[in-house]
């Protein structure tokens, strides 16, 4: 029971119905990265990211990488992401915030709220 509410079993014992999917990937943490098809678009097309964000994934250095991708820190020499990475990156983005919000609490403020 998840909240009160019974929870079937799905494919690979992950939980279908009321258990959200950010709680299955922060309790699974970055091997569940491997099975997310936002990560893996990601990854596939830029394996050298797809590294650093498994490698950042549940730590504070996740949103500054992010940040760093996301932003023009090349003086305006950056070539920019195909439209289906970036939005992958901001889906990714999301569910980190929804899996960790305290890091988040962090970024915003500075400290631990």
């Amino acid at each position: 029971m998840v909240g009160g509410n019974p929870v079937k079993m799905g494919e690979r014992g992950i939980a279908a119905g009321p258990l959200r999917v950010s709680t299955y990937i922060k309790s699974h943490g970055r091997a569940m990265l491997d099975t997310n098809p936002h990560f893996n678009a990601v990854n596939d097309a830029f394996p050298h990211i797809g590294n650093r964000l498994k490698l950042y994934w549940g730590h504070q250095e996740f949103f500054s990488y992010l940040h760093h991708l996301l932003n023009d820190t090349r003086g305006g020499t950056r070539k920019g992401f195909p439209a289906e990475i970036l939005l992958a990156l901001q889906n990714l983005s999301d569910e980190h915030d929804e899996a960790y919000p305290r890091l988040l609490a962090k970024t915003i403020f500075g400290r631990d709220r």
